[in-house]
């Protein structure tokens, strides 16, 4: 049946509706959730073979899933939860804690401090015999482990109910596979606009490995989607969606839309760039500095990080929490500088692909363009464009040399033209 779903891609099956009782099994679960969230979590009760979660920045993916989870226990099934990385799969399993059992899989090394306990390691040491091993395994109704880790061979005496694949678009088809082969059904959960799974070999891409299981399955008939989002302000929301969304995403509420920054405190400056930035006028929320490109290096630019820290500095000063705030660089060696660069070391600088699924009040998002780079695929990916410009709540600042860009880069020009839309373009001087 699974080569046929996957190879064949006949679509899967569908109950016409869902038995009466579930609403009140899960009525207080569900109340918590939007129409949007209540409308996946229930589609994923009438699912026969799987189903596909389409969950859009900042839409409550995470919160979902836990709610499903929860319910699915309550239904008397057992559930598979896995993931690329063992932070995704520890993420999701500590809204669990002291909701539903769970057993984690996987080296203690690898785990989360506050899942550690729930590890087998941890939890079978009273076991002396393999069949103790697997009655244990067995009594749990939630187990989690890595993609890789599903090869476990205690689980493959062991069937679920359901598997379900959070970050899917993230991971490579092959490794998508081994965990659903211990399930009765399986979902997909993920973003095909954001970061797709990585693939080193331009041959092997080319044939097609950096496609998703989930991005090969997308169709309307089998994704139902999450478009209410509760993290960006209304300016933030209306650039991400006309770079990436087309009007998709929307504010969940006037408290989300409307959210800027605090006023700052015990901070001036007569520089008039930088009194926009620091400004918490709605109307400021989304900025491209223009900063002209030192050309050193195609991987570092000096004068970026100097205006990144002096930006850091004032808001800072100004009674942001330095936890609040968030650097994100192109490259590697740009976040070294950087990290050396930057004073206060709360404030956490790191490349676009570590900031997936995380968001901070403030985002700087340092572009490293130059000449020199002017080939950069990273640079030219809307995938990664879009994970930068969607981790912000409150404020984003985008900084670049917009010459170079325009000549060079033309996928980063054109989210430029977007923010003339919905932003402010300023020259540093």
């Amino acid at each position: 049946m699974l080569r046929s779903l996957i190879i064949d891609l006949t679509l899967p099956r569908f109950s016409r509706k869902h038995h009466a009782s579930i609403l009140d099994t899960g009525a207080d679960l569900l109340s918590k959730l939007n129409s949007g969230q209540k409308k996946a979590v229930l589609k994923v009760l009438t699912a026969k073979d799987y189903l596909l979660i389409k969950g859009m920045p900042g839409t409550g993916k995470s919160s979902t899933l836990a709610c499903l989870i929860e319910l699915l226990v309550r239904l008397k099934l057992t559930v598979l939860v896995t993931s690329h990385t063992h932070s995704a799969v520890d993420n999701l399993l500590m809204r669990l804690i002291d909701k539903v059992p769970f057993l984690r899989l996987g080296s203690l090394s690898r785990v989360h401090p506050s899942i550690v306990p729930f590890c087998d390691a941890v939890c079978t040491k009273h076991c002396t015999s393999p069949e103790q091993l697997a009655d244990f395994y067995k009594s749990k109704p939630v187990i989690g482990v890595t993609c890789m880790g599903s090869v476990h061979p205690l689980l493959q005496k062991v069937t679920f109910d359901v598997c379900i694949v959070d970050e899917a678009t993230q991971v490579l088809l092959p490794a998508t596979l081994p965990p659903l082969l211990s399930a009765g059904k399986f979902i997909l959960v993920g973003d095909p606009q954001q970061l797709s799974p990585l693939v080193i070999s331009k041959r092997a891409s080319e044939l097609g490995l950096s496609e998703s299981l989930f991005s090969r399955l997308d169709r309307p008939e089998v994704t139902t989607l999450l478009t209410a989002q509760y993290r960006m302000n209304q300016p933030i929301t209306r650039l991400v969606n006309l770079f990436t969304y087309g009007g998709q995403l929307e504010c969940a509420n006037q408290t989300v839309e409307r959210a800027t920054i605090p006023q700052l405190m015990n901070f001036s400056t007569d520089q008039a760039w930088l009194q926009k930035c620091v400004s918490n006028q709605l109307e400021s929320s989304v900025i491209f500095l223009n900063v002209c490109c030192d050309n050193a290096n195609e991987a570092t630019n000096q004068n970026e990080a100097g205006v990144v820290k002096t930006l850091v500095t004032g808001f800072t000063q100004g009674g942001i929490a330095s936890t609040d705030i968030g650097v994100i660089a192109t490259y590697r060696n740009q976040v070294s500088l950087l990290r050396r660069m930057i004073d206060d070391k709360q404030v956490e600088v790191n490349t676009v692909d570590q900031y997936q699924g995380r968001d901070k009040s403030v985002i700087l998002y340092s572009s490293t363009c130059s000449k020199q780079n002017k080939e950069s695929k990273v640079l030219n990916d809307p995938k990664r464009l879009t994970v930068a410009i969607s981790r912000s709540k409150h404020k984003l600042i985008i900084l670049g040399d917009s010459t170079v860009i325009e000549q060079t880069h033309k996928v980063f020009n054109k989210l430029i033209d977007h923010i003339r839309e919905c932003g402010t373009v300023l020259n540093v001087t």
